[in-house]
């Protein structure tokens, strides 16, 4: 695979942010942005990305797992039954400030395909 061809898979991709953080929002998005990928939606709460969910479909979603006490991971649990969303298959990163075990535990059993604490 060429680099432009590299960079025309990267631009294809569509990825949700979800993070009451704006600064480390905007800090990701730059960074996605510089490698080349596009579509980028970013959330304040997990109510707006749960609303898009119905009719935007994401390739990857980022989003802190303490937000609005959890309730990203509730969410993360509605897409892999395919109660939400168009995939449930998509990919989750779910971050987090804790390193407690718990929420670590909470994230997997969630069905979270990577956390970083």
């Amino acid at each position: 695979m060429d680099e432009l061809e590299l960079k025309r898979n990267r631009a294809a991709v569509s990825i949700a942010m979800v993070d009451e953080n704006v600064v480390l929002t905007n800090t990701l998005r730059s960074g996605f942005k510089i490698l080349g990928y596009g579509g980028i939606e970013r959330y304040r709460d997990v109510a707006s990305l749960d609303a898009s969910l119905y009719g935007a479909r994401f390739d990857l979603i980022i989003g802190d797992g303490d937000i609005n006490v959890g309730k990203l991971l509730d969410l993360v649990r509605q897409v892999r039954n395919g109660e939400v969303g168009r995939n449930p298959f998509t990919a989750i990163i779910v971050t987090s400030w804790s390193r407690e075990w718990s929420m670590v535990r909470r994230a997997i059993d969630a069905g979270a395909d990577d956390i970083l604490a």
